[in-house]
């Protein structure tokens, strides 16, 4: 790089911060709290050994994101609960990111060899300002847990870009050896290991190839022979992934469909119509069409409902017969939208998830701004100024949307100007009117909403506001009929009820809300983390009421949910400590102490208290 070069790179990290400066003073989001709150509270009780073995996993993904959390931990440790410079340093992964977005930018346009070295530097840095200047950005840099899409997105660039880089070491007769094992051994590693979506870097990596196979049939014998058993291992990553797959089918697949609202032929109806929305936005970069709350997304539930269904799988298959034609003519505006689509493999297909998320564009914008640029700056009399005005464009929503996202006052009623129907809103906004005591309000906004989750919010206004629950209004909520799903919303209501009952806030009939709770555990649930929970709260309401034997069988069948956590099992030692079954005890103490003690997480304090209570000491049976 040269030193002109170093020089518009500084500034242009100044402009990056100087942007995003006011939206650090910003709320919280959604799992934000739950995530970071724990490891704020512990990092100021807890030494360096403690914290990491109780917050270096999260409960989030099936890999458990050590890397993403290390970070979290360092954040909690320097900065406790100051979150300016939790966001700051994800704005810092965003510029890191964005470095690597020009560098491995620079080496495609060098390996298609259409340009000159001055072009090559300059669309690539045209590249990387609009990828990293796009307002879509901010629902990702300033969401504080997505951290985890940052660091998955900033490996994965850096294993394309090792790739590609011993691909040119190659080409001109130097080794690439180290590169491709970089690539593979370490960065494909750590992208894993801080979010899932790294599994897609062997897609990403074919792309790659087969885009740019004309140059690459000029590798020498030792080139090509390389060259062949890296892709033999992407291949085989590839397999058994798709091993993996088939192996959690049910569980990835068929159990968590039961507690969607939509079916998996419904999402794939959808997907589309979302596709060309984000599109949309990445095209029409203004803050009025990015309300970040997107679950009132009108789900396809056939071809024609609705209409925009049809359209949009007609648009999708004449836009990928597009994306085909520009292979040979266009390799840059192939390789760029088939990019962008190949990032929403994974998380706008078939899995699961919620419909729509505006941070699974966050590594697919790439594509677009490579095959936008690449077009534009084709036009030699207007293509550069047009860009400019572009990028021009950008900063200027970016700093409006930061600006936004910095103050709760004027994001959620930005947001809920989008989204009217936003459920996630809706209950937002219920619980801003309940803190304030503004109880009416709270009940007019959720008044309407006939879901499970939003008769919960209600009961919770009534326990804030009367202090007391009558039976009836339990019991007509236990009695909906099967079709509601325990989600996050309806589990957090369920818990606030549960803790409002058990700290002595809210009364209400305890033989009652355990009818309610029997009645949502025979709903679909997300995860059997939350079924554990609720049958930890039936098994304290039972206990409650002096039914002994109920109380501790549900404390058995709360433990079976995720036979990893021994808590139940040390809660029913206590519980029959106090029946007086010493021997009993002793024999689950036996089971609580074995898991415990081969769990990764600290339960040195349960096992302390559980061998105080039963008067042993360590070894003692």
């Amino acid at each position: 790089m040269t030193r002109k070069l170093w020089i518009i790179t500084g500034a242009a990290f100044f402009l990056i911060v100087l942007i995003y400066l006011p939206g650090l003073s910003g709320p919280l989001l959604l799992d934000d709290g739950p995530q970071i709150f724990p490891l704020i509270n512990d990092a100021q009780n807890l030494g360096w050994l403690e914290l990491i073995r109780q917050h270096i996993f999260s409960n989030s993904g099936y890999l458990q994101r050590p890397l993403s959390m290390a970070t979290f931990l360092i954040n909690a440790v320097i900065n406790g609960d100051n979150l300016f410079y939790w966001k700051f340093t994800n704005v810092l992964l965003h510029i890191c990111t964005g470095v690597l977005v020009f560098l491995l930018t620079r080496l495609l346009l060098s390996l298609n060899g259409n340009f000159d070295k001055s072009r090559v530097q300059l669309i690539s840095f045209l590249v990387a300002m609009f990828w990293l200047l796009h307002p879509l950005q901010v629902s990702t840099v300033l969401y504080l847990v997505q951290r985890m899409t940052i660091l998955a997105t900033l490996f994965t660039f850096t294993v394309l870009f090792c790739y590609v880089q011993a691909i040119n070491k190659e080409l001109n007769g130097q080794s690439g050896t180290r590169y491709f094992i970089l690539s593979l051994i370490v960065f494909f590693p750590f992208a894993l290991l801080s979010k899932e979506t790294g599994v897609l870097i062997p897609i990403f990596i074919l792309l790659i190839d087969k885009t740019f196979s004309g140059r690459l049939i000029e590798l020498n014998a030792a080139g090509l022979r390389k060259r062949k058993y890296f892709l033999a291992i992407i291949y085989l990553i590839i397999l058994a992934g798709l091993v993996a797959f088939l192996y959690l089918y049910n569980e990835l697949l068929v159990q968590p469909y039961l507690a969607r609202s939509f079916t998996l032929l419904e999402r794939c109806l959808t997907e589309p119509r979302v596709l060309f929305m984000y599109l949309y936005q990445i095209l029409v970069p203004f803050p009025a069409v990015m309300g970040f709350f997107h679950d009132d997304f009108v789900v396809s539930r056939s071809l024609f409902e609705p209409i925009s269904t049809i359209w949009a799988l007609l648009g999708m298959s004449f836009l990928i017969f597009i994306i085909v034609y520009c292979f040979n003519k266009k390799p840059l505006i192939f390789f760029g939208m088939g990019f962008f689509f190949t990032s929403h493999v994974l998380e706008s297909s078939v899995l699961p998830l919620e419909i729509v998320f505006e941070h699974r564009n966050y590594i697919g914008i790439w594509g677009v701004a490579i095959a936008l640029t690449v077009w534009l700056i084709g036009y030699k009399r207007w293509g550069l100024p047009l860009i400019i005005v572009i990028l021009v464009l950008l900063a200027s929503s970016t700093l409006n949307r930061a600006s936004i996202w910095g103050d709760a006052n004027r994001m959620y009623p930005h947001m809920f100007e989008i989204h009217p129907e936003s459920l996630r809103l809706k209950s937002i906004f219920a619980s801003s009117y309940a803190a304030a005591g503004l109880y009416s309000e709270a009940r007019a906004v959720v008044a309407n909403v006939d879901t499970l989750g939003a008769k919960l919010q209600v009961l919770e206004l009534d326990c804030l506001e009367f202090g007391a629950l009558n039976d009836g209004a339990l019991l007509t909520l236990g009695a909906r009929p099967v079709g509601d799903r325990i989600s996050t919303n309806e589990m957090e209501g369920l818990i606030t009820l549960a803790n409002l009952g058990l700290d002595s806030k809210c009364d209400f009939n305890s033989k009652v809300f355990i009818s309610l709770l029997d009645s949502s555990l025979g709903l679909p649930f997300i995860n059997k983390l939350y079924e554990q929970k609720l049958l930890l709260y039936k098994a304290h309401y039972l206990h409650r009421i002096m039914l002994y034997p109920e109380a501790l069988t549900t404390l058995t069948l709360s433990w079976e949910k995720d036979a990893r956590n021994p808590i139940p099992l040390f809660l029913k030692v206590d519980w029959l400590i106090e029946l007086n079954d010493l021997d009993q005890a002793i024999i689950v103490f036996r089971k609580a102490e074995s898991i415990a003690l081969d769990s990764w997480y600290d339960y040195s304090d349960f096992i302390a208290a559980a061998r105080e209570k039963l008067n042993i000491g360590r070894g003692e049976f």
